[in-house]
């Protein structure tokens, strides 16, 4: 029964003249060109052409890409995204992410590393919203997108950017243009088509008393918290950005708008830490912070007669919102002090 289904193999199959034989090769030979037969080198081509040394000398399959393909495979193990960090009020950097000290580096979306060494402040690891950055020809600067002019209380998301001038580096740029699908052809035309990687938002402006400067901020993974004060219209002085507050009211709502300036959020962030707060010049009572229908309650605490109170809470961003409800008419105050980046969430190579 094996012989006959052996025949059947063969049967169904492109038949070749002069089949290997035990006699057509030695013990441990080493099959060379020189020894197949053209029906042999047929046969073989067909079922592993890509394989053998012939094409791979001639291109088919290079020993360079087999190494680059592992290297790469080995960059991405050891990848961890750089993460930003605030240098002075104009100015922000991102982290050393290697074992290399002063050493930062990208991997873009065709897999493509960069890294760049320099203390800080730097050229390539520092961004200053002072000045516009270049990468195209001349000195390589790392600041405002091209053409761009600093605004006030204004949200910026910081690319890093490959190097037209030298693909040994990269740049950070801080553009208004936020990581949307939707905007992918405008990023694309700036920076160039796997050219550019996003690395988070930084928020320039407190809507208060400090509105040109950069919000003091704290970033892990996916995550930022803003850990400068702001002094809201209470005098309470609460961690963050104000988001809107009132002087005389039984509550204060908010709902995120998508945006980049004012009280505009942008809208990759999924979550967000509300501290808020009131004060109260009559009777106690209870302040809570809920959802806009008032149905779910993230946070409470008492307030005390003629005292105030802040409490904190994470709240989904979109697309309710949330509101501070209270027995009483007071001044209340809403302040946004962290967000979680879908964006920024698994993956080496954020783009959106």
């Amino acid at each position: 029964m094996k012989r006959f289904l052996f025949g059947l193999v063969f049967l169904t199959s492109t038949a070749y003249a002069g089949l290997i034989t035990h006699s057509d090769y030695n013990p441990n030979d080493v099959i060379t060109a020189a020894k197949q037969n053209s029906n042999e080198n047929a046969a073989f081509n067909l079922l592993n052409g890509n394989l053998d040394s012939t094409n791979i000398a001639a291109g088919g399959i290079a020993y360079s890409n087999l190494g680059a393909t592992v290297t790469n495979r080995l960059q991405l193990a050891n990848y961890r995204r750089p993460i930003l960090m605030p240098q002075s009020s104009t100015s922000i950097s991102v982290d050393t992410n290697t074992a290399t000290v002063n050493e930062s580096c990208v991997i873009f979306p065709d897999a493509t590393q960069v890294c760049v060494t320099e203390a800080l402040p730097g050229t390539y690891r520092t961004m200053a919203l002072t000045q516009n950055a270049n990468f195209v020809s001349g000195t390589e600067k790392s600041g405002l997108a091209p053409g761009y002019t600093l605004g006030n209380n204004t949200w910026y998301a910081i690319y890093a950017v490959k190097s037209q001038i030298s693909s040994s580096n990269f740049v950070l740029v801080a553009d208004t243009v936020t990581p949307q699908a939707a905007n992918a052809a405008t990023l694309n035309t700036s920076y160039g088509t796997n050219g550019w990687s996003y690395l988070g938002m930084i928020r320039y402006g407190d809507n208060e008393t400090h509105a040109n400067a950069i919000c003091n901020f704290t970033m892990s993974g996916n995550m930022t918290l803003l850990s400068g004060a702001v002094v809201t219209s209470l005098n309470q002085q609460l961690a963050g950005m104000e988001l809107a507050d009132t002087a005389n009211a039984n509550n204060l709502s908010y709902s995120p708008t998508s945006g980049i300036s004012g009280t505009n959020l942008p809208p990759q962030f999924t979550n967000l830490l509300i501290s808020a707060g009131g004060y109260n010049g009559g009777a106690a009572f209870t302040l809570d912070l809920r959802d806009t229908s008032g149905t779910i309650t993230f946070n409470n605490a008492g307030i005390p007669a003629a005292g105030g109170v802040t409490l904190r809470a994470w709240v989904p961003a979109y697309p309710n919102g949330f509101k501070l409800q209270g027995a009483n008419a007071i001044a209340y105050s809403v302040v946004l002090s962290g967000w979680v980046d879908s964006i920024l969430g698994p993956g080496a190579n954020a783009q959106m």
